[in-house]
């Protein structure tokens, strides 16, 4: 077809060309097939998950031009204290009476206050109490640098919630009439083959064409899933990533 096309064109510039010097075949040529190019251009998207939970991974992505429903919420992550008592608690339990190895699936006090103490003793510059004699000190110092954390992440699980249930309004709301639309596009969901990459993240590409998508994605650990819904408009550039991390996970299901 587009052969046939190209030489219909170019028998057409002959006859101008005899008819005005001034006409340029090479160069309208040209622009008829770029103009067709654009049409059947599709644009690269990215997607990295980057997430430190990584041993014995099982990754499953898919694209869809059209909202989906977020996950179904088995349970509702509570607040993390803030009260000395409860952090002197916290804090020994998981650095001195009962130390926690971060291979395992289940870490005392969960990935959050795991990432918690992490920080905590970084911005501080305390390392774990090493006697008897100097724990509860050192649990003293290390508490005012837990509760500014906690307090960080208490807001970034209430923001995660607030990004759920507008998910699932924008899923109710717009989701039928979205899914036609795009079927009349040609648009439909695509899946997206998640592959281990070196330095540890985890990747994957697929082509679509310019328009909204949702990136839905599952990322799962033992002990530990992380899921993702998350929309994403494409723009003109032809190659576009999108990174999926802890904070911009829709839910988080397990030892969280």
């Amino acid at each position: 077809m587009l052969a046939v096309f190209v030489e219909t064109a170019k028998v057409s510039w002959a006859v101008n060309l005899d008819n005005s010097r001034e006409s340029s075949p090479s160069s309208e040529t040209d622009s008829i097939i770029s103009d067709i190019s654009k049409k059947n251009a599709k644009i690269s998207l990215t997607i990295r998950i980057v997430v430190p939970q990584n041993k014995g991974a099982v990754d499953t992505c898919r694209v869809y031009p059209y909202p989906v429903a977020p996950p179904f919420r088995k349970t509702e992550l509570d607040k993390l204290p803030l009260t000395d008592k409860e952090l002197r608690s916290l804090a020994l339990s998981m650095t001195y009476w009962s130390k926690s190895h971060k291979n395992k699936p289940y870490p005392v006090g969960g990935w959050r206050l795991q990432h918690i103490m992490d920080m905590a003793m970084k911005k501080s510059g305390l390392g774990p109490p090493h006697s008897i004699f100097t724990e509860y000190a050192w649990a003293d110092g290390i508490i005012p640098y837990m509760r500014k954390e906690i307090l960080a992440v208490n807001a970034e699980e209430t923001e995660r919630k607030r990004r759920y249930y507008e998910a699932q309004n924008v899923f109710n709301e717009y989701k039928a009439d979205l899914e036609v639309q795009s079927f009349n596009k040609g648009l439909f969901p695509i899946d997206v083959p998640i592959k281990r990459e070196v330095g540890g993240y985890h990747r994957g590409q697929v082509y679509v064409d310019k328009s909204n998508w949702w990136i839905v994605a599952l990322h799962k650990v033992s002990g530990l899933k992380l899921y993702w819904l998350w929309p994403v408009k494409l723009n003109d550039n032809p190659e576009q990533t999108v990174t999926l991390t802890e904070e911009n996970a829709i839910y988080i299901e397990g030892a969280w």
